[in-house]
């Protein structure tokens, strides 16, 4: 009978230890989750491109602050997704940052590739931080066929180790390919990634 009693009390005791544990990791990952928003947009045609200029908010989480500060190599994946009354993904668009931070010199190195190439080097993460928040003149790509758009936006952020790059640019040599946005894309699925967020609904008319 006691011994009966005491492994009832001991089942209760590791149910209530699993249940402790299972809201402090539920805790934490709504803490670290990502909440950027979209401070600033404006979307344009140029020619017969689309265009966004935007500006984020809270890009980067408490947990990708630590990574950076702790010297890891973090990208930065922003996919861009435009749905019209015609068609579901009528347009995707994607850009990717490579984020460095030399703990030892105490400065960062950030690689955006938007279809070309930029690169920042500053000592101060708060141009970092714009850097990679404020983007003009995106080439989303032609304006398909349709009446009403929605263009949303998800960004993903993955703390990189050395020795995971390596492995993702042998398979990326292996393929013959290389681009810094398939390095990133080829990643594992990102450590905080956004729901899906709208950015803006318009109409034709509103890009004239």
């Amino acid at each position: 009978m006691h011994t009966n009693r005491g492994k009832a009390e001991a089942s209760r005791r590791i149910v209530s230890i699993c249940a402790c544990l299972f809201f402090f990791v539920a805790t934490q990952a709504r803490a670290d989750s990502p909440d950027v928003a979209v401070a600033a947009h404006t979307v344009y045609l140029q020619a017969d491109t689309l265009k966004l200029n935007i500006e984020l908010d809270s890009l980067f989480s408490r947990r990708a602050l630590d990574a950076i500060a702790s010297g890891l190599i973090t990208s930065v994946v922003m996919e861009f997704r435009l749905d019209s009354d015609r068609q579901s993904k009528a347009l995707e668009y994607a850009l990717g940052m490579r984020l460095d931070h030399d703990i030892w010199e105490g400065r960062y190195r950030v690689v955006r590739d938007t279809g070309r190439l930029d690169t920042l080097q500053t000592a101060h993460f708060d141009t970092v931080r714009a850097f990679c928040s404020i983007h003009r003149g995106l080439p989303l790509g032609p304006l398909p066929d349709g009446r009403k758009f929605n263009l949303r936006l998800r960004v993903g952020l993955t703390p990189i180790s050395v020795e995971q790059e390596v492995r993702s640019r042998r398979w990326l040599n292996f393929l013959q390919k290389g681009s810094l946005l398939e390095l990133f894309i080829s990643l594992d699925r990102p450590t905080d990634r956004t729901p899906w967020i709208e950015v803006s609904q318009f109409s034709p008319e509103d890009l004239q």
